[in-house]
């Protein structure tokens, strides 16, 4: 969003605010790893797990091991899930850009309409970055 203030020949702000916006992307994705390794702790905690499977330490005869989850296992299918929304959501996204600027024909913008969209698609990630710690200092809450 910082780009729109960029004057004219002013090639070492832009680098800058490229470098400080592919810092904000790593941010965001570092919070929702965070966000589910203490999403899968939480939720492990609730699931049968391999120490009290067969051949673990408590042998019950009516499960099958293949009924336990590991750690790692929840860990997996959670970032799974984590980066399969995320690309779903960047799908959509684009999607919305091909119909609003070619299927509309509204090839030529002006300025105004030009910086609303860039400022209003950086209050989205924004909030979306806000939600994101209001939701990691409630996970941390709960465990601690």
């Amino acid at each position: 969003g910082g780009s729109i203030f960029v004057p004219s020949g002013g090639t070492i702000l832009c680098f800058v605010f490229g470098f400080l916006r592919g810092i904000a992307g790593a941010w965001s994705d570092f919070l929702i790893g965070m966000t589910v390794i203490e999403f899968s702790r939480l939720q492990v905690q609730f699931l049968p797990s391999l120490s009290n499977s067969p051949g673990g330490n408590n042998n019950n005869s009516n499960s099958k091991r293949s009924d336990y989850v590991s750690y790692e296992h929840v860990v997996s299918v959670n970032t799974a899930q984590s980066s399969t929304a995320k690309n779903v959501g960047s799908f959509l996204a684009s999607i919305g850009a091909y119909f609003f600027f070619f299927a509309r024909n509204n090839r030529e913008l002006g300025e105004k309409v030009a910086n609303t969209l860039i400022l209003g698609t950086a209050g989205i990630f924004f909030l979306a970055s806000l939600a994101s710690l209001k939701y990691q200092c409630h996970v941390g809450k709960l465990i601690a």
